[in-house]
């Protein structure tokens, strides 16, 4: 099993630090846990700097606490 800080870093590996498209910084926060149909996932709040002064809210992403799976939350 992995840590809910190395959660964060696949999800940084797999959706990167900074939009290709805007060039906004991405960030992960770490909101807890969610079990969904037996598996337990880190639930990450996923949002972007814009114009360097303020957080905007994207969505939420899952890890598995196995680190195996990745998929958005909604």
């Amino acid at each position: 099993s992995i840590t809910a800080e190395e959660g964060a870093q696949v999800l940084e590996d797999q959706l990167g630090t900074v939009d290709e498209t805007t060039g906004n910084p991405m960030s992960y926060g770490y909101e807890g846990t969610v079990t969904l149909d037996g598996t337990e996932y880190y639930n990450y709040r996923v949002s972007w700097l814009v114009n360097g002064d303020h957080l905007s809210y994207l969505t939420n992403y899952l890890v598995s606490t196995d680190g195996r799976v990745v998929q958005e939350y909604l």
